[in-house]
Protein backbone atom coordinates (compact mmCIF):
# COMPACT_ATOMS: atom_id res chain seq x y z
CA UNK A 1 0.00 0.00 0.00
CA UNK A 2 3.20 2.27 0.80
CA UNK A 3 4.40 2.02 -2.69
CA UNK A 4 1.12 2.71 -4.32
CA UNK A 5 0.98 6.02 -1.88
CA UNK A 6 4.14 7.01 -3.07
CA UNK A 7 2.83 6.45 -6.66
CA UNK A 8 0.28 8.74 -5.97
CA UNK A 9 2.56 11.10 -4.43
CA UNK A 10 4.99 11.49 -7.28
CA UNK A 11 1.60 11.70 -9.67
CA UNK A 12 0.45 14.65 -7.17
CA UNK A 13 -2.80 13.04 -5.96
CA UNK A 14 -3.73 13.55 -3.05
CA UNK A 15 -5.21 10.43 -1.04
CA UNK A 16 -7.30 10.59 1.97
CA UNK A 17 -7.02 7.43 4.25
CA UNK A 18 -10.11 7.74 6.89
CA UNK A 19 -9.76 4.91 9.80
CA UNK A 20 -13.40 5.62 11.28
CA UNK A 21 -14.46 3.40 14.26
CA UNK A 22 -10.67 3.35 15.13
CA UNK A 23 -11.05 2.74 18.70
CA UNK A 24 -12.13 -1.24 17.28
CA UNK A 25 -8.14 -1.47 16.34
CA UNK A 26 -7.48 -1.47 20.09
CA UNK A 27 -9.63 -4.16 20.43
CA UNK A 28 -8.17 -6.67 17.73
CA UNK A 29 -4.68 -5.14 18.08
CA UNK A 30 -3.73 -6.31 21.90
CA UNK A 31 -0.12 -6.69 21.52
CA UNK A 32 2.13 -4.32 21.33
CA UNK A 33 3.67 -5.61 18.23
CA UNK A 34 1.25 -5.68 16.19
CA UNK A 35 0.62 -1.69 17.06
CA UNK A 36 3.45 -1.06 16.32
CA UNK A 37 3.86 -2.29 13.02
CA UNK A 38 0.24 0.00 12.35
CA UNK A 39 1.40 2.76 14.09
CA UNK A 40 4.76 2.91 11.99
CA UNK A 41 2.61 2.38 8.66
CA UNK A 42 0.64 5.76 10.16
CA UNK A 43 3.73 6.97 10.29
CA UNK A 44 5.12 6.81 6.85
CA UNK A 45 1.84 7.73 5.47
CA UNK A 46 1.51 11.05 7.37
CA UNK A 47 5.08 11.60 6.37
CA UNK A 48 4.20 11.78 2.50
CA UNK A 49 3.35 15.17 1.09
CA UNK A 50 0.32 14.05 -0.30
CA UNK A 51 -1.41 11.90 2.06
CA UNK A 52 -3.91 12.97 5.00
CA UNK A 53 -4.67 10.23 7.65
CA UNK A 54 -8.39 10.70 9.59
CA UNK A 55 -8.87 8.85 12.51
CA UNK A 56 -12.42 8.92 13.49
CA UNK A 57 -12.69 7.56 17.43
CA UNK A 58 -14.46 7.94 20.85
CA UNK A 59 -13.09 10.91 22.75
CA UNK A 60 -12.20 8.21 25.69
CA UNK A 61 -10.48 6.54 23.74
CA UNK A 62 -8.07 9.41 22.51
CA UNK A 63 -5.70 8.47 25.46
CA UNK A 64 -4.89 4.80 23.97
CA UNK A 65 -3.42 6.77 21.48
CA UNK A 66 -0.59 8.09 23.58
CA UNK A 67 0.93 5.14 23.28
CA UNK A 68 2.14 6.03 19.98
CA UNK A 69 4.80 8.41 21.71
CA UNK A 70 7.76 5.19 21.09
CA UNK A 71 6.62 5.31 17.28
CA UNK A 72 5.34 9.07 16.66
CA UNK A 73 6.20 12.30 18.48
CA UNK A 74 3.45 12.65 20.85
CA UNK A 75 4.08 13.30 24.47
CA UNK A 76 1.43 13.82 27.55
CA UNK A 77 1.96 16.59 30.27
CA UNK A 78 2.83 14.88 33.83
CA UNK A 79 0.02 16.04 34.85
CA UNK A 80 -1.91 14.15 32.22
CA UNK A 81 -4.52 17.05 31.00
CA UNK A 82 -2.50 18.04 27.92
CA UNK A 83 -0.72 16.35 25.03
CA UNK A 84 1.73 17.47 23.09
CA UNK A 85 2.57 16.65 18.81
CA UNK A 86 4.92 17.48 16.61
CA UNK A 87 4.27 17.19 13.13
CA UNK A 88 5.75 17.24 9.31
CA UNK A 89 3.91 20.09 8.94
CA UNK A 90 6.80 22.11 11.23
CA UNK A 91 4.49 22.46 13.79
CA UNK A 92 4.11 22.01 17.40
CA UNK A 93 0.32 21.43 18.96
CA UNK A 94 -1.38 21.15 21.78
CA UNK A 95 -4.52 19.41 22.99
CA UNK A 96 -6.55 18.68 25.35
CA UNK A 97 -6.59 15.21 26.69
CA UNK A 98 -10.73 15.01 25.04
CA UNK A 99 -8.90 15.99 21.46
CA UNK A 100 -9.60 20.05 21.50
CA UNK A 101 -6.51 21.94 20.11
CA UNK A 102 -5.70 24.22 22.73
CA UNK A 103 -2.75 25.74 20.63
CA UNK A 104 -0.62 25.33 17.59
CA UNK A 105 3.15 26.97 16.58
CA UNK A 106 4.95 26.86 13.36
CA UNK A 107 8.42 28.21 14.27
CA UNK A 108 11.07 25.55 13.31
CA UNK A 109 12.07 25.40 9.40
CA UNK A 110 11.58 21.44 8.71
CA UNK A 111 9.31 18.75 10.45
CA UNK A 112 9.18 18.82 13.87
CA UNK A 113 10.31 14.73 14.91
CA UNK A 114 9.87 14.76 19.01
CA UNK A 115 8.14 16.69 22.02
CA UNK A 116 8.80 16.45 25.33
CA UNK A 117 7.35 17.95 28.28
CA UNK A 118 10.44 18.58 30.93
CA UNK A 119 9.11 16.78 34.55
CA UNK A 120 11.33 18.98 36.63
CA UNK A 121 9.44 22.53 35.69
CA UNK A 122 6.04 20.84 36.12
CA UNK A 123 5.37 20.54 32.37
CA UNK A 124 5.65 24.27 32.37
CA UNK A 125 8.72 23.98 29.96
CA UNK A 126 7.97 21.57 26.51
CA UNK A 127 10.65 20.91 23.86
CA UNK A 128 10.29 20.37 20.43
CA UNK A 129 13.06 19.02 18.41
CA UNK A 130 13.67 19.31 14.43
CA UNK A 131 14.97 18.72 10.89
CA UNK A 132 15.89 21.56 11.11
CA UNK A 133 18.81 21.26 13.84
CA UNK A 134 17.11 23.27 16.37
CA UNK A 135 15.60 22.33 19.70
CA UNK A 136 12.88 25.40 21.06
CA UNK A 137 12.09 25.41 24.77
CA UNK A 138 8.55 26.64 24.72
CA UNK A 139 8.09 28.32 28.41
CA UNK A 140 4.16 27.71 29.63
CA UNK A 141 5.17 29.21 33.06
CA UNK A 142 2.48 32.17 33.14
CA UNK A 143 4.21 34.20 36.17
CA UNK A 144 7.52 33.64 34.45
CA UNK A 145 6.09 35.13 31.31
CA UNK A 146 4.56 37.72 32.84
CA UNK A 147 7.65 38.91 34.92
CA UNK A 148 9.63 38.73 31.78
CA UNK A 149 6.83 40.52 29.74
CA UNK A 150 7.06 43.28 32.74
CA UNK A 151 10.56 43.51 32.69
CA UNK A 152 10.85 44.13 29.05
CA UNK A 153 8.15 47.15 28.71
CA UNK A 154 8.68 48.77 32.14
CA UNK A 155 10.96 51.62 30.54
CA UNK A 156 8.29 51.85 27.99
CA UNK A 157 5.40 52.05 29.98
CA UNK A 158 7.45 54.92 32.05
CA UNK A 159 9.06 57.10 29.49
CA UNK A 160 6.04 56.79 26.22
CA UNK A 161 4.21 59.92 26.40
CA UNK A 162 1.08 58.35 25.01
CA UNK A 163 0.68 55.85 28.06
CA UNK A 164 -1.94 56.99 30.68
CA UNK A 165 -0.95 57.70 34.41
CA UNK A 166 -3.01 53.97 35.34
CA UNK A 167 -1.43 52.45 32.57
CA UNK A 168 2.41 53.39 33.99
CA UNK A 169 1.87 51.42 36.92
CA UNK A 170 0.66 48.36 35.37
CA UNK A 171 3.60 46.26 36.13
CA UNK A 172 4.06 47.93 39.29
CA UNK A 173 5.19 45.08 42.07
CA UNK A 174 5.35 42.31 39.33
CA UNK A 175 9.01 40.81 39.25
CA UNK A 176 11.89 42.71 39.62
CA UNK A 177 13.36 45.96 38.02
CA UNK A 178 16.92 45.45 35.64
Amino acid sequence: MLKQLRQNEHSQLLTVLIFDQFEEFFFDHKDTASKREFYEFLRECVEIPYVKVILSLREDYISYLLELNRTTPLTNSPDGKIIASASVDKTVKLWRINGTLIQSQQKHKKRVFAVSFSPNAHGKTLASASMDGRVILWNFDLDDLLIRGCNWLRDYLKTNPNISEEDRHLCDGIGTQE
